[in-house]
């Protein structure tokens, strides 16, 4: 059995219209038949509306840990994020990122 730890990191610029985001995060890690949902609240921006914006390519980076998930068996294991947004399409995300260390 092995504890993993799973960061996601987030970057948008100023053409993203919300002030946060939501993000789901569906994994097989528990079980490789059955995926299971996590919901992560990103705030990308101060209370005055403000991006956290570093450096020069004014983009704003955000990071979120999951809860710690144990996984029994070496194997293939999925990820897959969605927005939980009311648009379908987000104009402003840059990227997301996935970090996993045992």
């Amino acid at each position: 059995m092995q504890l993993l730890n799973i960061q996601t990191d987030i970057r948008n610029n100023a053409a993203y219209p919300y002030n946060n985001i939501a993000l789901i995060i569906s994994h097989n890690f528990k079980n490789k038949s059955r995926f299971e949902l996590d919901t992560i609240y990103y705030h990308l921006t101060d209370e005055e509306g403000n991006r956290n914006e570093h450096g020069w390519s004014c983009l704003s980076p955000s990071s979120n840990r999951l809860k710690p998930i144990f996984v029994r068996d070496s194997g293939h294991y999925q990820i897959k994020i969605y927005h939980g947004m009311s648009d379908d399409l987000i104009l402003g995300i840059h990227d997301i990122g996935i970090k996993i260390e045992r």
